[in-house]
């Protein structure tokens, strides 16, 4: 009997405690689901937001083409490029089949051409205004070096940069691994725009900043971060200092 007698304050601690729960709010009892930052998907260092990108980006310096003492027809070369301060070494590498070209300045035109016969294998005219175009030539070819450049009159030598679309098994990967983590993305409830700023992510990781370019373009009408990340992105100098 004294047993029963000693256990009842612990008991009726319980009793109130119990009771002192189930009177809370269901969302106050239940720990709620917190969706994870685009960091911890699939322990991917995604970036989480516009802002990082553009941080590794604003830093490219482009290659200046021939323009004389005119420095507002001065003419960059961004992407396919890369970035200024980073490993020079090696041909820049292209994801996609059909890359995106950017520059800043005005080109005439532009002509993209195998690099060991220097013949050239798709060109297209250039209004003023433009500052970026899809190649539209004949198929590229994995693990081939191509180049492109300016459209310039024959007396003068033309700035150029050489690309490689990279090999077959390695654009598989890529595939396979952006496919995953929009999977990813799409059963953990984020949205349209994060999935583009995970795959333009994805793609900055590894230096294609063509096929980054292309994704982050690819929208339509684009909004909010987007849309302030192209601002300054068409805003920014990428010109090097003379």
């Amino acid at each position: 009997m004294s047993k029963l007698t000693a256990a009842k304050p612990t008991l009726l601690i319980l009793i109130v405690g119990i009771l002192s729960l189930s009177a809370l709010p269901l969302p106050a009892a239940i720990r709620p689901q917190v969706k994870p930052s685009l960091t911890e998907v699939n322990n991917q260092q995604i970036a989480l937001s516009w802002g990082d990108i553009w941080e590794r980006l604003r830093r490219r310096k482009g290659r200046k083409g021939s323009r004389g003492e005119d420095k507002d027809k001065l003419l960059c070369l961004i992407a396919p490029g890369k970035l200024r301060g980073e490993n020079e070494t090696g041909t820049i590498k292209v994801w996609g089949e059909q890359p995106l070209f950017v520059w800043q300045g005005e080109m005439k035109g532009i002509e993209v051409g195998h690099l060991r016969s220097n013949k050239v294998i798709w060109s297209q005219t250039l209004e003023p205004t433009t500052n970026r175009i899809t190649y539209q030539g004949e198929e590229l070819q994995p693990e081939q070096n191509y180049f492109w450049r300016e459209t310039v009159p024959l007396d003068t030598l033309p700035t150029k940069i050489t690309f490689r679309i990279m090999n077959k098994e390695d654009r598989e990967l890529i595939s396979t691994e952006l496919a995953e983590l929009e999977s990813q993305l799409k059963t953990k409830g984020y949205t349209e725009s994060d999935i583009i700023l995970a795959r333009v992510n994805h793609f900055a990781k590894q230096k294609l900043w063509s096929d980054a370019l292309q994704t982050a373009y690819s929208v339509e009408n684009p909004s909010g971060e987007l849309a302030d990340f192209i601002a300054q992105f068409e805003a920014h100098n990428f010109c090097p200092p003379e």
